[in-house]
């Protein structure tokens, strides 16, 4: 079962405490969260890369890249079993360095007869069959996450293209399709191929894309465990 939200919180303008790349930035802006909680932040004026962290044995953080002037942790990530249900786990995001940062949400997935949910702000868990579903010509790699974008569970969408890596993000046009690509995510695997040093999964979001940051990273670590999730039983485990 997922937990409910804490109250929403206003973050701090790191703008008066931090230095920032002055040229790449725009003046503080006021962001709406999928909590409904105001996020304060400034927006960069160009594309920013992120990679993802590991701070832990079931824990990351998302970095901007060692060049940014913003090195404050964007969010930090766990992920926990079900105390009842050990085969199923729970991913939780929070919107700062630590879980003592504002809650953006989570989800739940495993090997469990209950059916996967997310749980976004204060809102109530759903299916995450309602909310996550692929889309397109023969059911290919491209995923539809449906946004919280008002109370009364108005929703918009945004669409990840997986066929390759790296993975693209589109925010959705006028005729509910993909439209302006708004990030780019290379997982682990992808990025070790080229036969460079190791490198950490990673993320590249433009600046419209940073209004929408909860719902991508929230919705790239659902499609991840999805993509990396057995096809059939017999490849439950990996020791076969």
């Amino acid at each position: 079962m997922l937990m409910s939200e804490r109250a929403p919180t206003r973050l701090p303008s790191y703008g008066s405490s931090q230095r920032w790349a002055g040229a790449n930035l725009h003046t503080t802006v006021l962001v709406q969260g999928p909590s409904h909680s105001e996020i304060i932040y400034p927006i960069p004026t160009r594309n920013v890369e992120f990679t993802f962290s590991p701070v832990g044995p079931n824990s990351m953080l998302l970095l901007p890249q060692a060049d940014e002037g913003d090195a404050h942790p964007r969010y930090y990530i766990t992920v926990m079993p079900s105390c009842f249900m050990p085969l199923s786990h729970i991913t939780t995001i929070y919107r700062g360095a630590n879980e003592n940062a504002p809650r953006v949400g989570e989800f739940e997935m495993g090997i469990t007869s209950v059916a996967s949910e997310r749980q976004i702000g204060t809102r109530p868990p759903e299916p995450l069959a309602a909310v996550l579903k692929k889309v397109g010509i023969f059911n290919g790699n491209r995923w539809r996450w449906s946004r919280n974008v008002g109370p009364n569970l108005a929703y918009s969408y945004l669409f990840w293209e997986c066929n390759a890596a790296p993975f693209t993000c589109f925010t959705e046009d006028e005729q509910k399709k993909p439209g302006k690509a708004v990030a780019w995510f290379t997982p682990q695997r992808a990025a070790n191929r080229t036969g460079a040093s190791a490198r950490l999964s990673h993320l590249e979001v433009t600046p419209q894309g940073q209004m929408l940051f909860d719902d991508i990273i929230m919705s790239i670590l659902t499609i991840e465990r999805k993509l990396l999730q057995p096809p059939e039983p017999k490849f439950l485990f990996n020791f076969h």
